[in-house]
């Protein structure tokens, strides 16, 4: 009956040239293929996004390498806890587990020393610090992702785009960001 990968047993009765019987048991397994699929949960494909695998129930077969996913701002944690050591008989989805990265924000004052610094995770809304850099015969006009090395007239400023916090605030890219 059937390819379930269960031990089956047969009774084989042989007769040899002199005509007498002998009698032997053969035991056998039928090997059977179940599925590993993989979902990434929002991380790269696998390739291939299965694997196939042949087996015996119970013999304990091992899954060999797992595919390792990526994800933009997140580092790959594992497989969810449902991963099996071995192949069960049945197939199996196996769900990719991430934890999300933090990054540093600095914005800097005229003289590039660190005005203030924040740690926020990957994509978070930036808010601008609580106070304002001061600079001697200068007025602060904003924060740009730009960095001003130098302004001899007043009206290049109109050139320079300022950080509109309140309604388009910059969110946190991979590796960091710094602002002027």
């Amino acid at each position: 009956g059937g390819y379930d990968g269960k031990e089956r047993t047969i009774y084989v009765s042989l007769i040899d040239l002199a005509g007498n019987v002998r009698q032997t048991t053969v035991k056998y397994r039928v090997a059977i293929t179940h599925k590993l699929t993989y979902n990434s949960n929002g991380g790269s494909t696998c390739n291939p996004t299965t694997k196939s695998i042949t087996h015996n129930v119970g013999d304990n077969t091992k899954w060999g390498t797992l595919c390792a996913p990526t994800k933009k701002g997140y580092t790959f944690s594992g497989w969810d806890g449902s991963v099996p050591t071995a192949m069960p008989a049945e197939n199996v989805t196996i769900t990719a587990s991430w934890n999300i990265n933090s990054y540093t924000v600095n914005f800097l004052d005229a003289e590039d020393s660190v005005f203030e610094s924040f740690t926020l995770e990957y994509n978070a809304e930036i808010a601008a610090p609580a106070g304002e850099p001061t600079k001697a015969h200068y007025t602060f006009e904003g924060w740009s992702l730009t960095k001003i090395t130098e302004i001899l007239n007043p009206d290049d400023l109109a050139d320079v785009a300022l950080i509109d916090f309140e309604n388009a605030a910059p969110k946190v890219p991979v590796d960091g960001i710094t602002i002027y």
